[in-house]
């Protein structure tokens, strides 16, 4: 058995598209809202937390 597909699923080549632009109500804000995961925190732990780092915590598999 031998098929010839073009398209699966929906086909796209006779679709017909309308972009239509709209104005925000609002002006966008200049600052992000107070967001902790935001930026990087400067001073970096010494150790990692919860014992991250150490791979002989880890359990073999």
């Amino acid at each position: 058995m031998v098929l010839d597909v073009d398209d699966v699923g929906a086909s796209m080549t006779f679709a017909t598209v309308t972009i239509t632009r709209t104005a925000r109500p609002v002006p966008p804000r200049e600052i992000a809202p107070d967001d902790p995961w935001g930026t990087a925190s400067p001073v970096r732990p010494a150790t990692p937390v919860d014992g991250a780092g150490d791979p002989a915590a880890e359990p073999r598999f």
